[in-house]
């Protein structure tokens, strides 16, 4: 059940729908979407939700009293089926858009123009974090790959592959000065990799009974915060 927070605030979608809390209590439902919403991100003062048919709204929650319409909308197009979303840091009302396909999209949502189309790696694509380093995001594929790439150049940096099946559900990086990218698969496995020796680190082995959910290293900490389908957060 894809959810996201801003301070007082909790977005979690249901269906077709977007629950809003703030604090403890529900304050609005959006709707809007015809497919089951798969992700969801804050931008800025806005909250973006894509669904599985490939529509991407923009939804204003400042201020929010009862349900409202979304201030935008975007259809990435029928070769673009999402399944994660992400603000590139710096990048400007931007936005990549990871697909089943295997491709990802860059999106302006202010212009609602797309800027540019990578190919992908034969892989769907499932998950997708920015990283320290400018211009460099994280991709995680279907296949256990994960690739560290530049998107203003359209040009890999490094890849890494899991050496246990499933798909790679979640990446974070370190923002303590150390050089380590986490992941997690659906097998319930944490890798810890070293971008600056581009080698495999460490692994946690079943850390979690089911897939990985999320990852999060804590700003400027050496800790890794982690949470799985088997319920738990560790």
């Amino acid at each position: 059940m894809p959810s996201t927070s801003y301070r007082d605030f909790t977005f979690v979608a249901f269906g077709t729908h977007i629950a809003v809390f703030k604090r403890a209590h529900q304050v609005a439902r959006w709707s809007g979407h015809s497919g089951k919403v798969n992700s969801l991100m804050v931008f800025g003062d806005h909250v973006i939700s894509v669904d599985v048919e490939g529509h991407l709204f923009i939804w204003g929650f400042k201020g929010v009293a009862g349900d409202i319409v979304p201030v935008g909308h975007i259809m990435l197009g029928e070769k673009c089926t999402p399944t994660c979303v992400m603000h590139p840091d710096t990048h400007l009302n931007k936005v990549l858009i990871g697909s089943q396909e295997g491709g990802l999209q860059l999106w302006n949502v202010s212009t609602k123009k797309m800027l540019h189309e990578f190919e992908g790696w034969g892989s769907s694509v499932s998950s997708c974090v920015s990283s320290p380093a400018l211009d460099v995001v994280a991709v995680g594929c279907a296949d256990g790959k994960i690739h560290v790439h530049n998107i203003r150049y359209d040009e890999e940096v490094v890849t890494f592959s899991h050496s246990t099946r499933g798909a790679v559900t979640a990446l974070s990086f370190s923002t303590d000065g150390q050089p380590l990218l986490a992941s997690g698969c659906s097998s319930g496995v944490i890798s810890i990799w070293n971008l600056e020796k581009r080698k495999l680190q460490s692994v946690v082995r079943e850390a979690h009974d089911s897939s990985i959910i999320s990852l999060h290293f804590l700003a400027n900490e050496p800790v890794l915060m982690s949470s799985s389908a088997d319920n738990s957060i560790k």
